[in-house]
């Protein structure tokens, strides 16, 4: 676990991942982590129902962390508790469920609220369920990973659903109705993010050489990147001189300062000087709350760290590091949206000795400041920032898989998609330590006509991305809105997740998608042969008209529309105009809608480049 962001914490924390109304994974090992005093025996008891107890105990390491595993339990809606103690501290969990979760991750339109779509007029009956339960997590960034994360788990009902994600409600319901257990929805999405933001650092070293757009963003991030430890270690030391820096008069934000709302990194610098009569007790730090995130050192060491705005900073200086005479309060102060700084009440800011809180010196008042990062593009768009804050803390939950919807971020590359998206997932995978089935959603039809966004491009790599195993991709380029990038309908959307995850993962006869592309053929007639991977049916359309949208190019690269002959798994494309097929596409717009091949149920067929390709054209706007 990361030291940075739990050490000298002295009070008991569980991570609220398996705090009240938790959902927790059924049939796999239940984790239970968190901090504690440093070398403290945690004590952690889970009483199911029927007030069966299981006891575990651990003790937390030199940095006060602790992690330890329960046994694996099935699937119950019955309400369990989870008490945890340390010392004379104690912390419990009420009603919490055993079933299966899911991570539902990526841009806008699946973090867009129930309350904003097409299912906004639902009733209060069909808004709640006590067994779906969804835990938020906030927006966040860093710039190396994290152990802590914020959040709660919120009951499915009339005044929560509403913000819930409607393609992860829409998601939940049909599986919790199918398989009738509890569903957890883990929602850390943002919208108007971009894939690269979602990646390891590591992973995108590994991919950046094939692609120049990605190479220039890494190096930008690396470029931009808050100090290196060897500069932290400069720039807290006692015996540095800040007498150049800036002053400012905490508290106070950012936009006093003048950095309005600059996304970035600043060090603020102290000099107290400590009595005679403090020497070798343990000191009492209070900061108020820091937006977002703090580093606090004194003299060099550091003493604490928080990621949430709202928390004071309420940190212990060790009493072998307190010695009469001047010292130096340091804090590396990250800040990702809106103005960053200190947001102190009155009175808050102060050190004095933890036994002796009347005996105090006030640090409200100048203290110098210096701006040493500040991110070159928003925090949504920088490499792996929200992986950081945002995925890395979830790495030991246990979950059944990912539904993920993005892209639109993207489309102004589809080039380097096609690297990074199957590179993320692989990328999730490995630090997951877990299978971890990826289904994800192919981009609506939208009538843009922008000339720097490929629509048509993006969802082949999207397409591309189904070489890999264990995943799925959801089609809704049929119930778009072509004139709004967030359209209404995440019901449709959330289901046909629904169907790839009960037929995948679950073993059900369902139908889980409709008809996908898999091979072309030119037999030297004059046609070119398109065969489908089918699940139930044969080829169709849905309004009985000849199939909209086909289309057939010959060596020069011009595509004419075709004559479709379609024949169970296998549609028959030609053109007059077109004696020596090489290429054949389908639904290859930017609105795609009027796309009419099916299959079983009626689901559309996926739209596609034959031989593949997601090279952007060289001039203008895909139609």
């Amino acid at each position: 676990m990361n030291a940075l962001l739990i050490v000298c914490i002295a009070t008991l924390e569980v991570t609220p991942l398996v705090g009240d109304h938790a959902v927790l994974q059924q049939g796999r090992p239940i984790p239970v982590w968190g901090t504690a005093a440093p070398g403290q025996e945690v004590r952690v008891v889970f009483t199911d129902a029927n007030g069966a107890k299981e006891h575990r105990e651990v003790r937390a390491d030199a940095q006060g962390a602790w992690l330890l595993e329960l046994a694996p339990r099935p699937a119950s809606a019955d309400g369990a508790t989870i008490d945890v103690a340390s010392g004379s501290e104690t912390w419990r969990a009420e009603d919490v469920l055993v079933g299966e979760v899911w991570i539902a991750s990526g841009q806008s339109n699946m973090e867009w609220p129930l309350h904003r779509t097409s299912d906004a007029e639902a009733s209060a009956q069909t808004l709640t369920n006590h067994r779906i339960r969804e835990f938020k997590i906030p927006h966040a960034f860093d710039d190396a990973p994290r152990d802590e994360i914020s959040g709660a788990w919120l009951v499915a009902g009339p005044d929560t659903t509403p913000g819930f994600s409607g393609v992860a409600w829409n998601f939940a319901t049909m599986l919790s109705e199918e398989l009738d257990v509890p569903l957890g929805i883990v929602n850390s999405s943002w919208g108007g993010s971009s894939v690269e933001a979602w990646m390891s650092l590591e992973q995108l070293d590994e991919v950046r050489g094939q692609s120049p757009p990605v190479q220039r963003a890494v190096q930008d991030w690396y470029d931009a990147r808050s100090q290196k430890a060897e500069d932290v270690e400069t720039l807290t030391a006692p015996n540095m001189d800040h007498a150049h820096w800036n002053e400012t008069v905490l508290p106070g934000d950012w936009s006093a300062m003048g950095l309005g709302e600059t996304d970035g990194t600043v060090f603020y610098r102290l000099a107290v000087w400590v009595p005679e009569h403090w020497a070798g007790k343990d000191l009492a730090l209070r900061l108020g709350p820091i937006d977002d995130i703090d580093e606090t050192f004194w003299s060099g060491h550091l003493v604490g760290s928080r990621t949430r705005h709202d928390v004071p900073r309420n940190y212990t200086v060790p009493g072998e590091h307190v010695k009469p005479g001047r010292h130096v309060i340091a804090v590396r102060n990250t800040d990702n949206a809106g103005a960053g700084g200190f947001f102190a009440k009155r009175g808050q800011m102060q050190l004095h000795p933890l036994d002796d809180p009347s005996d105090k010196i006030p640090l409200a008042g100048p203290w110098r400041w210096k701006l040493t990062s500040s991110w070159s593009r928003p925090a949504r768009n920088t490499p792996t920032v929200l992986n950081n804050a945002m995925i890395a803390p979830l790495e030991q939950l246990p979950v059944t898989g990912v539904i993920w919807y993005q892209g639109e971020s993207n489309a102004h590359d589809p080039v380097s998609y096609d690297v990074l998206f199957p590179a993320m997932i692989e990328d999730w995978r490995s630090r997951f330590d877990q299978p971890l089935p990826f289904h994800f959603v192919q981009l609506a039809n939208l009538d843009h006509r922008r000339g720097d966004w490929h629509w048509p491009q993006l969802r082949e790599a999207q397409h591309r991305a189904l070489r890999l195993p264990d995943t799925g991709m959801a089609l809704c380029f049929d119930v778009g809105n072509p004139r709004d990038i967030h359209p209404r309908d995440k019901r449709t959307v959330g289901r046909r997740l629904g169907r790839l995850a009960l037929h995948h993962q679950y073993g059900r006869d369902i139908v889980p998608e409709g008809p996908r592309p898999i091979s072309l053929e030119m037999p030297g007639d004059g046609t070119a042969v398109v065969t489908f991977l089918m699940h139930g049916g044969t080829l169709a359309t849905r309004d009985g008209q000849d199939v909209a949208l086909m289309e057939i190019a010959g060596t020069d690269g011009v595509f004419h529309p075709a004559q479709v002959h379609l024949d169970g798994d296998r549609a028959i494309v030609r053109s007059d105009a077109v004696s020596a097929p090489s290429q054949v596409r389908y639904g290859w717009r930017q609105d795609p809608a009027a796309a009419n091949l099916v299959g079983a149920e009626g689901l559309p067929a996926t739209p596609f480049m034959l031989p593949s390709t997601v090279q952007p054209p060289a001039e203008g706007a895909t139609p």
